[in-house]
């Protein structure tokens, strides 16, 4: 699978990379290598600061999406599929997740995209 462009950005602009497990419906977004880059440097930061907070919740929608999107974070993070649990909020409509987990996720994803766009490249 693709990530990125296999030239330069000026070529255009390639898919976020998704996790084998989430085979969702949804259209992915697409960004340049530039672009990807600067964001996972970013999360990369906001991570680190973030975790420093007294407080790290992060309220999602219950959506099947965000649902698989937490729980591929939790697998690649070392948790047990099996065991895997939510913090749903009162109106189960809604549940918690850690912001500076799912910013580091999110430049793990980005950082893989990367790597395999200096794969395609060579």
């Amino acid at each position: 699978m693709s990530y990125f462009p296999s030239q330069d950005d000026s070529e255009g602009s390639s898919p976020l990379p998704r996790s084998n497990e989430d085979k969702t419906t949804e259209d992915n977004m697409e960004i340049s290598k530039t672009q990807a880059i600067i964001m996972s440097q970013l999360l990369d930061i906001a991570s680190d600061t973030f975790s420093n907070h007294g407080c790290n919740d992060f309220k999602l929608d219950a959506t099947p999406e965000n649902i698989q999107f937490i729980k591929n974070m939790e697998i690649a993070d070392g948790e047990d599929a099996e065991e895997f649990e939510l913090c749903l909020t009162d109106n189960r409509k809604e549940f918690y997740s850690g912001d500076d987990r799912l910013m580091r996720y999110c430049h793990d994803l980005l950082e893989e995209g990367i790597a395999q766009s200096g794969k395609e490249q060579s």
